[in-house]
C-alpha cells in the first residue's frame, strides 16, 4: 500500500482490499497534523514554541527554524546580563543605577582624559619645581642652620666666659701698716667693674699719703670723697697702679674713729 510523503497517509490501491481502519488512521493523522497548525482564523501571539538557549552567539539566519532564533537571542540576553535590559545614558551626567553608556559618549571621555593627563603634567611640573624650590630652601636653611650653630657654640663659650667673669671675686687689698692706726676694708670685682669700701684711721695728717693697694688696677685715675664721724672731710683717689691714697689735711682725723669711703672702678 502506498503512503502520502509528509504524513503518512495510507493511499489504498485497487488490489488492496479495503479496510475502514485504514480511513481511521488517516483520520486521525490528519487531526493530529492539523492541530500542530495555525487555522487561518488564528493569532501568531497565541503560537507556543519549546527552544533551548544556544552554545554560543552567532547571528540568525534567514530560513532558521523559529526554535533555533529564539535559542541564539536567549545566549545574547544572557551573555548581556542586565545591561541587556538597561537604559542607554547619552551624556555624562546621569546618575540612574542600572543605566548603561552610549558608546558615542566615548570621545568625550576620551576628551576629558586628555585635559586630565595635560593638568596632571601641569601639576607635575609645577610640583616639581615646587620641590626643587624647596630643596634648594632646605639646602640654604641647613647652610644657615650650620652658621647659626656655630654662632650658638661661639656664644655659648661667651657667656660661659660672662659668667664667669660675672662672678663676684675679691680683690686684695694691700695696707701700709706705717701710717695706719686701724683699717677694715673690703673688696669685690664683678667683671670689670671693682667696688671698695671700708674705714681706715691714719696716724698721721699729710697731703697725699698712700694707706693702701689693690691688687687689681684701674684703667684709669679715679678720686673719691671720704669723711670721718666728725663731719671733717678728706679725699682719696686711686692711681692707674692700684695704689689708693688720702688727703688727710686735719689732724682731728687721727683721733676720730676714722674716715669711712666707697668708691667704684673700672679695671684695666
Amino acid at each position: 500500500m502506498l503512503t502520502t510523503s509528509n504524513y503518512g497517509l495510507k493511499k489504498p490501491e485497487s488490489t488492496d482490499p479495503v479496510s475502514i481502519n485504514d480511513f481511521n488512521d488517516n483520520a486521525d493523522t490528519i487531526d493530529t497534523a492539523l492541530a500542530k497548525k495555525l487555522e487561518s482564523t488564528s493569532k501568531a501571539g497565541d503560537m507556543t514554541t519549546e527552544f533551548s538557549q544556544a552554545s554560543n552567539r552567532t547571528n540568525l539566519i534567514s530560513g532558521e527554524a523559529i526554535k533555533t532564533s529564539l535559542g541564539k537571542i536567549m545566549k545574547y540576553f544572557t551573555d548581556l546580563k542586565g545591561a541587556a535590559f538597561a537604559a542607554i545614558a547619552n551624556n555624562l551626567t546621569t546618575t540612574t543605577t542600572g543605566s548603561v553608556l552610549d558608546a558615542t559618549q566615548g570621545k568625550a571621555l576620551d576628551g576629558k582624559i586628555t585635559d586630565l593627563s595635560s593638568e596632571i603634567g601641569d601639576v607635575n611640573t609645577n610640583l616639581q619645581t615646587k620641590v626643587n624650590d624647596a630643596l634648594s630652601s632646605i639646602a640654604s636653611l641647613n647652610t644657615d642652620l650650620a652658621i647659626a650653630s656655630s654662632n650658638i657654640d661661639y656664644l655659648y663659650g661667651a657667656v660661659v666666659n660672662l659668667d664667669s667673669s660675672l662672678s663676684l671675686r675679691s680683690i686684695e687689698i694691700s695696707y701700709n701698716t706705717a701710717l695706719l692706726t686701724s683699717y677694715s676694708v673690703t673688696a669685690y670685682q664683678i667683671g670689670r667693674l671693682c667696688i671698695v669700701s671700708g674705714i681706715v684711721k691714719p696716724n698721721k695728717s699729710g697731703g697725699s699719703l698712700q694707706l693702701l693697694k689693690a691688687s687689681v688696677k684701674p684703667n684709669t685715675s679715679t678720686i673719691f670723697p671720704a669723711g670721718s664721724s666728725s663731719d671733717i672731710a678728706a679725699d682719696g683717689w686711686i692711681d692707674t697702679s692700684g695704689n689708693i691714697y688720702f688727703s688727710v689735711l686735719a689732724p682731728e682725723i687721727t683721733t676720730t674713729p676714722g674716715m669711712c669711703f666707697n668708691f667704684c672702678y673700672i679695671s684695666a
